[in-house]
């Protein structure tokens, strides 16, 4: 039974075309602070990472 749940949960979520979407909101950190985006102050290289492997939005009103 358990094997039949997990067969039919992998199958929704293949034929799911939607993407994953993460949002980060911080407070007071500024676009250059994130070393994707040029900043040297603070080593940032999991906000990097997510940067290199996924899409970017760089405008945002």
């Amino acid at each position: 039974m358990i094997a039949c749940l997990a067969a039919t949960a992998c199958a929704a979520w293949a034929a799911d075309p939607r993407p994953n979407l993460v949002v980060i909101m911080a407070d007071d950190l500024g676009y250059e602070t994130i070393g994707a985006n040029g900043g040297q102050s603070y080593a940032t290289p999991r906000l990097d990472s997510l940067a290199a492997s996924g899409m970017r939005f760089r405008h945002a009103h």
